[in-house]
């Protein structure tokens, strides 16, 4: 089961003996997508600013292990995704509601597969921005992350 809370001025996501801290300030955007055919069918994807930081939870040598390397090779990586199932996300995103200055409001994710998101005549599937500090498009987000070619 995921954890999920907010402290400091961050957002802990906490899975399997790893805490990923994210700086509510270093969000710059966030989208959110479903794929009926995975594990775990929803995406949340969180660009930032400044990379996360990951803690170990359970004080296990593997948590110890996993967490050292993962903040020794994802020291400057600017894009986490938490894949999971439909009830974390939500505890995720009631999290970010309550943290966030959010644009859009989520509030059905039973009916995620329907969404589509149009954003400059560029239609898709199953996937919508939650969140975006500068207020940009889906469309403007993609491109600035490189994702979509134009």
């Amino acid at each position: 089961m995921m954890r999920v809370k907010s402290k400091n001025e961050s957002i802990l996501i906490d899975e399997i003996g790893i805490t990923t801290e994210i700086k509510y300030k270093d969000i710059d955007s966030i989208l959110i997508s479903s794929d009926d055919d995975a594990n775990f069918p929803i995406e949340i994807i969180f660009y930032l600013t400044e990379p996360a930081k990951y803690y170990n939870s359970n004080n296990t040598i593997l948590s110890k292990f996993s967490s050292f390397i993962m903040n020794l090779f994802n020291k400057y990586s600017l894009e986490i995704r938490v894949n999971t199932v439909e009830d974390n996300a939500k505890l995720v995103l009631l999290e970010l509601k309550k943290n966030l200055n959010q644009n859009n409001e989520i509030n059905d994710l039973n009916n995620i597969r329907n969404w589509i998101e149009i954003s400059a005549n560029i239609k898709i599937q199953g996937s919508k921005l939650i969140y975006s500090k500068n207020n940009l498009s889906l469309k403007d987000v993609l491109i600035k992350q490189n994702k979509l070619k134009i």
